[in-house]
C-alpha cells in the first residue's frame, strides 16, 4: 500500500506540471490574444495547488525535504516560464513563412513597447503586429519576417538558431522539473508513516 500511495503522489506531482505546460503550450500556439493571463492563472494555479499538495502530504518533516519541496515549486514554475516564452517562436520556426513587409503604421505602448502594423509585399495586410522592445522602424520601413500562415500568432523577426536553442534548453528544463517533481512526490511521507514516527518518538 505504501509503495502505491509513495507511486501516485510523484505521478500527482509530475502529471499536474505535465498538463500545466501542455496546456500553457497550447494557449500560447492557439490563443495568443490570452495566451499570458491563461499562462498566468495556470501557472499560479499549479504553485498554490502543490503547495497545498505538500502541506497536505506533511512534506515539512525535516529541513532537507523542506528544501527539496520548495525547490520542486520553484523549479516547475521556471520550466514553465521558459517554455512559453518560446512556444510562438518555435511554432512559427516550423510553419512560419518569411516575406518582406513594409510598415504602415506604428504606436508605442510604453517606453519599451512598440508595435508596428504591415503590409506584405503584396499590397495585402499581415495579421497581427510586430513587436518590439526598441522603437527601431517608422512608416514606410521595410523589414523581413516570418508570417503565421493561419493568421493567429504575430509575425516575428525571428533567429532560428536562436528559437531552436531555447526551445531545447526550456525542453530539457521541462523534463528536469518534471522528473524532480516526482521524485519529490515519490518520497513525501504520507500521513501514515508520520503518524508512525510520532507514535515511536512518544513511546
Amino acid at each position: 500500500m505504501g509503495t502505491r500511495t509513495s507511486w501516485a503522489r510523484g505521478v500527482i506531482a509530475a502529471g499536474s506540471l505535465m498538463a500545466v505546460i501542455v496546456a500553457g503550450v497550447v494557449a500560447h500556439a492557439m490563443l495568443p490574444s490570452t495566451a499570458h493571463q491563461v499562462s498566468l492563472w495556470l501557472g499560479l494555479g499549479w504553485s498554490v495547488a502543490m503547495t497545498f499538495a505538500l502541506s497536505v502530504w506533511h512534506l515539512r518533516e525535516d529541513g532537507g525535504r523542506s528544501k527539496r519541496h520548495i525547490s520542486a515549486v520553484v523549479v516547475g514554475a521556471l520550466a514553465m516560464i521558459m517554455t512559453l516564452q518560446g512556444v510562438q517562436g518555435i511554432v512559427l520556426v516550423a510553419i512560419g513563412e518569411p516575406k518582406q513587409a513594409t510598415v504602415v503604421a506604428e504606436r508605442g505602448l510604453g517606453s519599451n513597447d512598440f508595435r508596428y502594423q504591415l503590409r506584405g509585399s503584396s499590397g495585402q495586410a499581415i495579421p497581427g503586429e510586430l513587436k518590439d522592445r526598441f522603437d527601431r522602424y517608422n512608416a514606410g520601413d521595410q523589414v523581413t519576417v516570418t508570417v503565421d500562415p493561419r493568421g493567429i500568432l504575430d509575425p516575428q523577426e525571428l533567429n532560428v538558431a536562436a528559437a531552436k536553442s531555447w526551445t531545447m534548453v526550456s525542453v530539457a528544463l521541462s523534463l528536469l522539473a518534471i522528473v524532480w517533481c516526482f521524485f519529490v512526490g515519490y518520497t513525501a511521507p504520507g500521513p501514515h508513516t508520520l503518524r508512525k514516527a510520532s507514535f515511536r518518538f512518544k513511546s
